[in-house]
């Protein structure tokens, strides 16, 4: 009661922060995977740890280029029942551009490269790493400090549940998008949501 108990949250990444970024990365190994990194995290709306977990046989895509992602455990799911997520065709095709580019055809979907453009092989890309990346872009897009002070790995998880309430999905559908099993947790997510003035 004396203190409060306010916490302050990531900021979200909107549709136009994403694409500020995407445009920030270049034509290079570290570029392509930067690109995948960056439409796998929002649209997947999983947290650092779970991203890195991805391989590329969880990966399926659908005659009509839509991919079925499998989470094959999560901080919610310790016993591994796994939850499916669908990705869009601009996201599935940014994967393939990353697997070519970097030869990979199994294993983790995200992995390190090196400065000489070389890609790790035997493990996945670090999820500490994910934020930085984050950082890094954002002062490549010419962002402020003050902008990405509370740009995080958490932001791809904060800014498609806003923008999901904002479009009109109910609170049970944004859960199931992003994995939260209690109300409580979700509305805390979308709490920026509509700070803005009334309409009239």
């Amino acid at each position: 009661r004396t203190h409060g108990v306010f916490q302050q949250q990531a900021s979200g990444m909107t549709e136009e922060l994403l694409h500020r970024l995407l445009n920030a990365t270049d034509s290079t190994k570290k570029g392509f995977r930067d690109r995948a990194l960056l439409r796998l995290a929002y649209e997947s709306m999983r947290r650092r740890d779970e991203l890195v977990q991805f391989r590329v046989s969880d990966l399926d895509i659908r005659a009509d280029g839509i991919g079925i992602l499998t989470l094959r455990r999560s901080k919610t799911d310790q016993i591994g029942t796994g939850f499916l997520i669908a990705l869009s065709v601009p996201c599935v095709e940014t994967l393939l551009q990353w697997f070519e580019v970097a030869d990979i055809t199994s294993g983790p979907i995200l992995r390190s490269v090196k400065k000489g453009g070389q890609v790790v092989r035997e493990e996945g890309l670090d999820s500490r790493s994910i934020g930085r990346i984050y950082h890094w872009l954002a002062e490549k897009a010419g962002m402020t400090k003050a902008e990405r002070l509370h740009l995080s790995a958490h932001s791809t998880r904060v800014g498609p549940a806003q923008e999901l309430l904002r479009r009109g999905e109910s609170i049970p559908q944004i859960m199931r998008r992003g994995g939260w099993k209690s109300v409580r947790i979700a509305s805390r997510y979308t709490r920026c949501a509509d700070i803005e003035p009334l309409p009239f």
